[in-house]
């Protein structure tokens, strides 16, 4: 019984990335930058029935950096600036 939980969460988890993979692609136009909760504040305009946090949506994009990538061609990169932390979103060319 305990496989079946673990698969249960695997799939969700799964689940959870894949759409936070099509938020984020369906709203990058070429680049954005720009805080956790401005990024929340954009993708929930788009999916007003989500339910991310800036702390979670931070957490999920580190999580996420490769599969973003491969499966989006969406390049994410945090930097810290003095103002606070930034987020890059940029979409790279497959050519």
């Amino acid at each position: 019984m305990l496989g079946n939980d673990a698969d249960f969460q695997d799939d969700q988890r799964e689940e959870k990335d894949e759409w936070l993979g099509l938020l984020v692609d369906d709203f990058l136009g070429d680049t954005w930058s720009g805080t956790a909760t401005e990024l929340c504040d954009a993708l929930k305009i788009i999916d007003p029935c989500s339910d991310i946090t800036p702390l979670n949506i931070s957490k999920q994009l580190k999580l996420n950096t490769t599969p973003l990538k491969d499966d989006y061609n969406i390049a994410v990169n945090f930097d810290r600036k003095r103002d606070g932390r930034v987020i890059t979103l940029t979409r790279q060319n497959t050519e």
